[in-house]
C-alpha cells in the first residue's frame, strides 16, 4: 500500500484516524497505541505478508537482547556485540549476498538482480533504527521501553518503509505520553496540507521527470551514446525526479505524524541550496546522515587524528553510506566520489582557517561548483552499471572528449549519433530546468510549517529562505485551504488517471 494511492487516501488512513481518536477518547486511553501497533503491522503485511514474521522476529529477539543488558550490566557488550552481528548479518543476507557472491566472487547462477528482487521492504531503514536503539539502551540510565512501546516506535507507519531513521528519544515520548492520539485542529490541518503537498510532489513532480530519466539511462544502459544536451536534460530530469520523490515522502512521512500527534525529525531541507558538499549532507537524507557521524564517522576517529585520517574517515563513512542504499559497484562509486569531495571540502575549509591570501574562495561561485558535483554524482546513483555511468559521463562531456581524441589521433574522427529519444527532447529541456530552478528556489517545506514541527528532542536544519518563508508560513486560513484544495485535486486526478509508482527510496 503506497502514501500515493487511493487506497491508502481514501481507505486506510481516514479508518485508522476514527479508530485512533475514539480510543483516544475513550477510558482506555492506551489502546489507541495499540491501534496505530497493529495498523503499522497490517500495513507492512500489505506489500508481503511472508515477510511480516521477519519483522516481528527482529523486534522481539532485539528487545530480549536489551532486557538482557538492563538486566545484566556486565554482559552488554557481549550481547550489544551479538546484536550488531544479528541485525548487520541478516540485512547482508536479505541484501549483499547477491552482489558478494555474484559479482565479488563471481560464482555462477546468482546476481544481485535475483538477490534483492525478494528484498524485504524498508530493511535498511528499520534495521539501522533498531540498532541505534540497542546502542542507546547500552548506556547507563538509560530508558527501558515496554515491548509494545518498543514495536510500535519501529514499525510506525509513517516512517516505515523510507524513514526517516528516529532515535528513541525523538519519538518513544510521544508514543508513551497520556494523550498519544488527541490532535488540535491546527495541527491536523497543518498535517492534511503537509501530506497534500507532499503527495503533489510526487505525482505531479517526480512521476512527471520520471519517464525524461529513464529515456536516458535506458538508452546510455543499452550502449548508446546520447548527445551532450540529451545527456544533460536526462541528467536533470533525474535529479529533478529523486529531488521531488524524496521531499515527497518525506512531507507526507511528517504530515502523517501530525495527523496523530508525533512530530517526526526533518528529513529533508532545500538540498540543492547547499553551498558545499557537507552542507549538502546536512539537508539531504539528514537522519543517515547523522546515524553515519554517530555510529561509523565518530567511532572511526572522526577529525580528532589528522587531516589524511580525517579524510580516509570521510570516504569509508560515505562508502558504507553508498553501500547502505544498495548492493553493487555504482553505489560504491557514488559514495567514494560524496567521501572525496567531502575531504575535499574538509580539506579546503582548513586552509580557509589559516588566514592565508592566497587560498582560493569560491565565494558566490560556492553554490553553483556544489550544484553541478551533486548533479555528476548522481549519475552512478541512477545507472544500474558502471559501464552505464561511464558512458552516461562520456555523453556527458562528449564535445571535450571528442576534442581530445581529434587532438590525440588527428586522422580518426569520433562521431555521436544522435538518438531518437521522444522523451528528451525540447519539451523536457524547458521542463527541466523549470524543475530545477523551483528546487533551488522555493522555500523549505520544513521552515513554512517549523512552528508545528519543533519539539525539545527534534532536529531540524537552521531556517535560510528569509522573508519569503516567514510570509509563506502556514497558517490556518483560506490562502492555505485553496492551496491544499488546489493540490489534493489534480493529484488526486494524476492518480486515478495512472497506477501509483512507488516511492525512489523504498529500493533501499
Amino acid at each position: 500500500m503506497l502514501f500515493n494511492s487511493v487506497a491508502f487516501i481514501f481507505v486506510f488512513l481516514p479508518v485508522v484516524l476514527a479508530l485512533t481518536y475514539v480510543a483516544a477518547r475513550s477510558r482506555h486511553k492506551h489502546i489507541a497505541a495499540d491501534v496505530v501497533l497493529l495498523a503499522s503491522l497490517l500495513f507492512y503485511g500489505w506489500w508481503d505478508y511472508t515477510r511480516l514474521p521477519l519483522l516481528v522476529g527482529m523486534i522481539v529477539v532485539n528487545h530480549l537482547l536489551a532486557r538482557v543488558m538492563w538486566k545484566w550490566p556486565g554482559g552488554k557488550t557481549s550481547c550489544l556485540f551479538a546484536a550488531v552481528v544479528l541485525n548487520v548479518g541478516l540485512l547482508a543476507y536479505f541484501k549483499y549476498r547477491g552482489f558478494i557472491l555474484g559479482d565479488v566472487l563471481g560464482l555462477p547462477g546468482i546476481s544481485t538482480e535475483s538477490a534483492t528482487a525478494s528484498l524485504p521492504l524498508g530493511i535498511s531503514f528499520f534495521t539501522f533504527q533498531q540498532l541505534a536503539w540497542l546502542f542507546d539502551s547500552a548506556r547507563p540510565g538509560a530508558d527501558r521501553t515496554p515491548l509494545p512501546t518498543y514495536a510500535l516506535f519501529v514499525t510506525f507507519f509513517p516512517q516505515l518503509i523510507a524513514g526517516p531513521i528516529v532515535h528513541h528519544a525523538e519519538l518513544v515520548p510521544q508514543l508513551t505520553r497520556p494523550t498519544f492520539g488527541i490532535v488540535r485542529p491546527r495541527t491536523f490541518a497543518a498535517g492534511v496540507s503537509l501530506f497534500v503537498i507532499g503527495l503533489a510532489k510526487k505525482v505531479m513532480g517526480a512521476d512527471f521527470f520520471a519517464p525524461f530519466a529513464d529515456a536516458a539511462f535506458q538508452a546510455a544502459g543499452q550502449g548508446s551514446l546520447l548527445q551532450c544536451g540529451q545527456a544533460w536534460v536526462g541528467l536533470g530530469a533525474y535529479a529533478c525526479q529523486i529531488y521531488f520523490d524524496f521531499s515527497g515522502y518525506s512531507d507526507m512521512a511528517l504530515g502523517l505524524g501530525l495527523l496523530f500527534g508525533v512530530v517526526l525529525p526533518a528529513n529533508f531541507a532545500s538540498p540543492y541550496k547547499a553551498q558545499d558538499i557537507a552542507d549538502f549532507w546536512r539537508r539531504w537524507h539528514i537522519t543517515l546522515s547523522r546515524f553515519l557521524r554517530d555510529f561509523v564517522y565518530i567511532p572511526l576517529g572522526g577529525n580528532r587524528l589528522g587531516s589524511l585520517r580525517t579524510s580516509f574517515n570521510l570516504i569509508a563513512t560515505m562508502v558504507i553510506g553508498g553501500l547502505w542504499h544498495g548492493a553493487g559497484y555504482p553505489f560504491i562509486l557514488w559514495g567514494l566520489l560524496h567521501g572525496i569531495l567531502l575531504a575535499i571540502a574538509h580539506f579546503h575549509r582548513r586552509g580557509l582557517s589559516t588566514g592565508l591570501r592566497w587560498w582560493p574562495r569560491l565565494g558566490p561561485a560556492a553554490w553553483g561548483v556544489t550544484f553541478i558535483a551533486i548533479l555528476l554524482t548522481w549519475v552512478p546513483f541512477r545507472a544500474d552499471t558502471i559501464t552505464t555511468a561511464g558512458r552516461m559521463y562520456r555523453s556527458l562531456f562528449s564535445p571535450l572528449v571528442d576534442f581530445v581524441c581529434l587532438v590525440a589521433r588527428p586522422t580518426e574522427t569520433t562521431v555521436t549519433v544522435p538518438l531518437n529519444l521522444p522523451m528528451v527532447g525540447d519539451m523536457a529541456t524547458v521542463a527541466v530546468l523549470l524543475g530545477l530552478l523551483a528546487c533551488v528556489s522555493l522555500p523549505c517545506t520544513v521552515d513554512i510549517f517549523r512552528k508545528y514541527l519543533r519539539t525539545e528532542n527534534s532536529h531540524y536544519p537552521l531556517a535560510a529562505d528569509g522573508r519569503l518563508t516567514r510570509w509563506l508560513r502556514w497558517r490556518p486560513s483560506a490562502f492555505w485551504a485553496v492551496i491544499t484544495g488546489v493540490l489534493l485535486f489534480f493529484s488526486i486526478m494524476d492518480l486515478l488517471s495512472a497506477s501509483p509508482s512507488p516511492f525512489l527510496y523504498f529500493q533501499f
